[in-house]
Order: C-alpha cells, then structure tokens, then sequence
C-alpha cells in the first residue's frame, strides 16, 4: 500500500532569526529553489508571494527562530513556516484604508489550500502534472 502514497521530499529549509530583510532573502531563495527544480513560472509566482507573505506575518507577528519549509512533489508545493509564536493567523478584512493585513487574504486567494495552527501557518498549491 505504500507505493500508493505519493512521497513528499524536504527539498529546502531554511531557519533564520526574525528580520525584515529576512523577508526578500527567502523570497529570492524560493525563487531560485522553484525555477532550479522545473516548477512552472506562473506557480512559482503565486508561491513566491505566498512564502513573502508568510514569512512577513511570522517577522512581525512571530516569537523567537523563524523555519520556512517547503516541500516539492509532482504534482504539489507546499509552503510551511513556523515560529514560536502559539498564536493562530487569522483570515482579516483590513479595509481600504490599511496599509497592511491582507498577506492571508491573498494566500487564501492563491493557494490550493491553506491553515494555520498556532506555531505554524502552512499553504499548498497544485501543479500541472509533467513539471519540467
């Protein structure tokens, strides 16, 4: 029955103290990672946003380390990052007149799927099957 399951590869990891300028150097390692393993432009857009997105909220919001994660298949990406904050993200409507607070509703938008628990807020995206 195992070889009915799809295997899921840690394919790059990064833990870091919160920074701001945290925020493009994993963005920019996404980047590289995504186009370096064949994931299509327009996916590894959306993923790209979703990581600065997620590793803004865990800077700013966060406590202590921060661990981004993603995990590459043939047929998903998924985007994990963790810090040691037990509080959960939470889905806001900030309003026209905020500057901030809409990095969830965009991933909520994006992604496949998406949830927070507590020390960790995690998204996925499919791919179109034979990734390059």
């Amino acid at each position: 029955m195992l070889e009915d399951i799809e295997p899921k590869l840690v394919l790059f990891e990064a833990s870091f103290t919160r920074a701001p300028l945290r925020v493009g150097d994993m963005r920019c390692a996404t980047k590289g990672f995504l186009s370096r393993s064949g994931v299509p432009t327009a996916a590894a857009s959306d993923v790209e946003l979703a990581v600065s997105e997620l590793v803004t909220n865990a800077v700013v919001h966060g406590e202590g380390d921060v661990r981004l994660r993603i995990t590459l298949t043939e047929s998903e990406v998924q985007v994990s990052v963790r810090d040691e904050n037990p509080a959960r993200a939470v889905l806001k409507d900030p309003g026209a007149d905020l500057e901030s607070g809409r990095g969830l509703r965009l991933i909520d938008e994006l992604a496949d799927a998406w949830a927070s628990l507590g020390e960790e807020t995690w998204c996925m995206f499919r791919l179109p099957l034979g990734r390059a």
